[in-house]
């Protein structure tokens, strides 16, 4: 009984292979990223492991559906330490920035930036308005948080 941990569950969300996942600080969100060109938001909630549902939503329940990146694939996805903000990274040579939880007229508050070289492969957060991105150009970039906005701040060298 005490071993009795392990609650597999399995959906298919995407329509090509997915290419990175990130949990959510709360534990019950997952958002994935695929080769379709979409990131995308889930309830991960299961009630054998998190508990009464206290209004959060059923397991695998779409939260958030992004397809901004006209087909690109998206490379990797993160969320910032207090799951405020979410950023993944395209091969487009684009860094997304959302605010999923923020909403501006039903929809969640999100920035693209474009890189003027190769994209992104993985992305990280060191802080909560700070993100380190590396990929094809074998240098890592620094973003941060100024005012409302993301900014390219420069490279790690």
């Amino acid at each position: 009984e005490e071993e009795n941990w392990w609650v597999p569950k399995v959906f298919r969300a995407h329509k090509s292979t997915v290419l990175a996942v990130s949990w959510h600080p709360n534990s019950t969100i997952l958002a994935t990223c695929s080769s379709d060109g979409l990131c995308s938001v889930f309830s991960a909630y299961i009630k054998e492991v998190d508990g009464p549902a206290d209004g959060r939503p059923a397991f695998k329940t779409q939260l958030l559906k992004m397809d901004h990146t006209n087909g690109a694939w998206i490379n990797d996805v993160a969320w910032s330490p207090s799951g405020d903000v979410l950023s993944f990274v395209s091969h487009d040579s684009s860094i997304f920035f959302v605010h999923p939880f923020e909403m501006n007229g039903g929809e969640p508050v999100f920035q693209k930036l474009f890189l003027k070289d190769l994209p992104l492969r993985s992305v990280q957060f060191i802080s909560e308005r700070a993100i380190v991105g590396a990929g094809d150009d074998c240098t890592p970039y620094v973003f941060v948080q100024e005012g409302s906005g993301w900014v390219f701040k420069g490279e790690l060298s």
